[in-house]
């Protein structure tokens, strides 16, 4: 299991978010189903649950699923 943790640049200012799943690509598609797009396209800064950051590849597979949800 995979934990994420971090914020993403919304409309009213930081978002904050907190997931776990199997891999990114999972935790990418759940932030989908619940932000829709606005998670989508903006600065996202994120941790996996060792203090790596995540973020580019996270902000890659936000926008690869963009549409797939």
């Amino acid at each position: 299991m995979m934990k994420v943790s971090g914020w993403y640049e919304a409309e009213q200012g930081a978002s904050f978010f907190d997931y776990e799943g199997q891999t990114l690509q999972d935790i990418a598609k759940a932030m989908i189903e619940e932000y829709h797009d606005d998670c989508v396209g903006v600065d996202v800064v994120a941790e996996d649950g060792d203090g790596n950051d995540v973020s580019s590849k996270l902000e890659d597979l936000l926008i690869a699923n963009e549409g797939n949800i």
